[in-house]
């Protein structure tokens, strides 16, 4: 069993979380990593983005609103850059939050492994109701908690 590069990793994690996502309207289309997004309409978009780390054989999963109304760049960074604006947007046992869950990847079969183990339960019983509960912009600045994203959206009226 050799260990996955770095497209190997994005090759599975397009298929696994593709295969998990779509049904529910994400697509990855025009991302160079594995980053999915689903557009609610012209400006609120959800995401579920995946993070390899290079220091070790493990990944983490965003999870995040954002909207082009809350970042002038929006449509210039889209998909893969436009940054994790709520502050707390990592997967994990605990839901959508600060705590930092990761997921083994060394292997093709492990990556599997641990995703139908972990990540595929946590997506379904957090990350989608989590976002479903997301519909306008006034909720992704709610959704914000600390940094440069809840001073414009303060700015621009949105929290």
């Amino acid at each position: 069993m050799s260990k996955l590069s770095s497209q190997q990793f994005d090759r599975i994690a397009k298929r696994l979380f593709g295969e998990l996502l779509e049904p529910y309207g994400f697509t990855c289309e025009g991302s160079k990593w594995s980053t999915f997004y689903r557009k609610i309409d012209d400006d609120v978009y959800h995401f579920v983005a995946t993070d390899k780390l290079r220091s070790t054989p493990k990944y983490d999963v965003h999870v995040f609103p954002h909207s082009p109304l809350l970042r002038d760049d929006f449509h210039q960074l889209f998909p893969d850059e436009v940054g994790f604006i709520t502050g707390a947007s990592r997967l994990s046992k605990n839901g959508v939050g600060i705590s930092p869950e990761q997921y083994f990847c060394r292997t093709h079969e492990g990556f599997e492994r641990d995703f139908n183990a972990r990540v595929k339960p946590y997506i379904l019983e957090f990350a989608l109701p989590y976002l479903e509960g997301i519909t306008t912009v006034h909720d992704v600045a709610a959704a914000i908690k600390t940094g440069p994203a809840l001073q414009v959206a303060k700015e621009r009226g949105f929290a």
